[in-house]
């Protein structure tokens, strides 16, 4: 693997892999465990499910240097367990442990919508994080906002995301958008 490394320029490192075959990558820093939702360039790993249990972690691959990495998600709070940063807001750690959400880039953020956690909501969450200041947070929806619900589709259109079937808490399929 060391050889591998050594021969690949990591500025242009996918130029030089064999077509058509599947080529283990010299990768470095500790991996995400396996689960199943991601989001490329660079290739970022949002909560999930492994083992039966919600996973509330943010991984992220980089696809230009090959490293993994965490990151530290923070959302604004007036709780006394904060931390103070310099310029005088408070931070606090905080992502919701979900599993079966979707992923939508818009603009700067990330929008994570639906999905299935321990505490369950009759209407679909939308969770935001901002990826210049890893702030993160929940976005307050109006309308008529869908069942709460995972495994579903979604889509940009304009500024609006379509959402389209998945189930419900009790595996029932939601058939209406």
């Amino acid at each position: 693997m060391e050889d591998i490394r050594k021969e690949i320029d990591f500025g242009d490192w996918h130029s030089n892999l064999a077509h058509d075959e599947w080529t283990p990558l010299p990768v470095s820093g500790s991996p995400a465990s396996a689960r199943y939702k991601f989001l490329p360039k660079p290739f970022r790993v949002f909560s999930g499910s492994r083992n039966g249990r919600y996973l509330s972690d943010v991984q992220v691959f980089d696809l230009r240097s090959l490293t993994w990495s965490s990151l530290k998600l923070k959302t604004e709070s007036s709780s006394t367990e904060n931390i103070q940063e310099d310029d005088g807001s408070s931070l606090r750690e905080a992502f919701s442990a979900i599993s079966d959400h979707r992923m939508i880039k818009w603009g700067n953020k990330l929008l994570l919508i639906g999905g299935h956690s321990k505490k369950s909501s009759d209407n679909m969450s939308v969770w935001f994080i901002d990826l210049e200041t890893h702030l993160c947070g929940v976005i307050d929806v109006s309308g008529n906002v869908p069942a709460s619900r995972g495994g579903h589709s979604i889509t940009l259109v304009g500024s609006g995301v379509l959402v389209f079937g998945g189930e419900d808490k009790n595996r029932r399929l939601c058939s209406r958008t």
